[in-house]
């Protein structure tokens, strides 16, 4: 099992007192599922987040375009969503959902809610940021990914500064992971603290992006 040692927590620094999967393990396919990335979480930091991954394996194995995704939303998702726990948010996807049509096929489309992509997003990116640099990420962070929508996101100043990362080929690296084709990610920091931006760019089932930028220079001048 690859895994840092248990020191301080990724995500507040603060004693650690177990190991988090990132991204969770449920992402994973039977076979595909050994070897998987941890790092180092306080108690809140990795029971908090339950309930969040699986309503984000459910989103991201809906949108992701590859045999694995469709074989597990297919099988192990939807199963979980008839669990009594689940209803609610069964429920929910009902009534913020919607039809429209992609390259002439229907498709359903949900409604996210900003606050919950948010939380989710700078989970998987403050756990890759600590894979790849072995600290917790400092400055604030931002998120998007091309096939989820964030109201009131900043896309201009993100994509801005993400792009002085990402067209710099010297700079992004890609971390050696286990399962690609499932979950992979690049990483790159520039600058020194604290004028540091680092930008972290990951990649589910082949087909789902979710971008994140780590840096000071996005908070009041």
């Amino acid at each position: 099992m690859t895994s840092t040692p248990i020191s301080t927590c990724y995500w507040c620094g603060k004693a650690a007192t177990s190991n988090d999967h990132v991204p969770p393990q449920s992402f994973f396919p039977q076979g595909k599922n050994l070897n998987l990335f941890k790092v180092p979480s306080c108690a809140n930091h990795n029971e908090m987040f339950s309930t969040l991954d699986e309503r984000f394996r459910f989103y991201i194995q809906g949108s992701a375009m590859s045999e694995d995704a469709f074989n597990m939303f297919a099988d192990k998702t939807i199963r979980g969503l008839q669990r009594e726990a689940a209803k609610k948010f069964t429920a929910s996807l009902a009534q913020y959902s919607k039809w429209v049509t992609v390259a002439g096929e229907r498709r359903r489309v949900f409604s996210v809610e900003p606050e919950k992509q948010n939380q989710f997003f700078e989970k998987l990116v403050r756990g890759a940021y600590y894979l790849a640099f072995r600290e917790p990420a400092c400055g604030q962070i931002v998120t998007a990914s091309p096939q989820f929508y964030s109201p009131g996101l900043d896309y201009k100043t993100l994509a801005e500064n993400l792009g002085l990362l990402l067209n710099d080929g010297s700079i992004m690296t890609e971390y050696a992971c286990p399962n690609p084709d499932i979950f992979r990610f690049r990483f790159g920091r520039e600058g020194t603290p604290p004028k540091q931006a680092a930008a972290i760019v990951m990649l589910f089932y082949g087909s789902v992006e979710i971008l994140g930028l780590v840096t000071p220079l996005l908070t009041s001048q």
